[in-house]
């Protein structure tokens, strides 16, 4: 397969058609790891990756449209594993993604021992991390690897980390980034409890994490934020008038005021507030302000 992909990946600019699997597999079946002699100069891999994402973009351009609703969504297809030959590449329907929610996935000790682990160095800013490669010629390159999502945590920005390669589409990314290589605790690389519901322990440990970094903690404080966004939506083109508590919602407070040009005024009886604020949401002059109740 090394020595196929590498074909393939040579012979890409022969058809007419824009591929992204000559990228794909020639990264991830050469991409430089403990369990394989195959590995390729910091300096190729580098410019491989340059190249995959400007074909990327030449394949789907409006993809640099940022906030679209057409853009894609960069599954990710592959993770680089412990194994040797064809078993250093797993995905996630082998690890058994769908029964394991959350962070604790990355905790069970079945993906622990089969995913391998990365060091690099976090960005200032917590969307990439930098891996300094070394070959046997001693040629040192930086390869910069976006995370799976920002890391929310900033005592991690510009420090060690540890973390799983994974590859879509659009290129490898990072999973799972931590401060300290959690392969190291032989609480999580025991051997599985066959008598034992899977993730019992871990799934408590998970719950009483804290850290604002994760993955869990970040699409908690965003599912709130998209649900209410789209009921406003759903209220905005309502036609008919809003009830006591779709106003309430819309509002977020029991009071409204309602301003015309200079004059404002408090609207406190309920069929004026249903009145105003249902003309303001359909265009009607004036401007809805919040007011806290104490």
């Amino acid at each position: 397969m090394v020595a196929w992909s590498r074909r393939l990946y040579e012979l890409r600019d022969t058809v007419p058609f824009i591929w992204l699997e000559p990228y794909l597999f020639f990264m991830m079946f050469n991409w430089p790891r403990k369990n394989t002699s195959f590995h390729l100069r910091p300096t190729e891999l580098n410019a491989a990756l340059r190249q995959w994402k400007e074909t990327y973009y030449q394949k789907y351009p409006r993809q640099l449209e940022e906030g679209k609703p057409y853009r894609r969504t960069d599954n990710t297809k592959f993770f680089l594993a412990n194994g040797s030959d064809m078993a250093s590449i797993t995905t996630f329907d082998q690890l058994d993604r769908r029964q394991i929610k959350g962070d604790a996935f990355w905790r069970y000790p079945r993906v622990l021992r089969k995913l391998q682990r990365f060091r690099g160095h976090l960005s200032h800013d917590g969307v990439e991390v930098m891996v300094n490669l070394q070959c046997a010629s001693r040629e040192d390159t930086v390869i910069q690897i976006p995370t799976s999502f920002p890391i929310g945590n900033r005592t991690m920005w510009n420090q060690t980390v540890f973390f799983v390669i994974g590859f879509s589409w659009f290129g490898p990314k990072a999973f799972d980034v931590s401060r300290e290589d959690p392969t190291e605790d032989v609480t999580y690389m025991v051997a599985d409890n066959q008598n034992q519901k899977p993730m019992s322990v871990y799934r408590q440990t998970a719950r009483n994490r804290t850290d604002k970094g994760t993955h869990q903690w970040f699409m908690q404080q965003l599912n709130p934020i998209v649900d209410k966004l789209r009921r406003i939506k759903e209220l905005q083109r309502l036609k008919r008038p809003l009830t006591r508590d779709e106003v309430r919602f819309y509002a977020g407070s029991r009071h409204l005021r309602i301003e015309k040009s200079h004059n404002s005024r408090l609207i406190s009886t309920w069929p004026k507030v249903s009145q105003h604020c249902n003309m303001l949401m359909r265009g009607g002059p004036g401007k809805l302000l919040l007011r806290t109740s104490h």
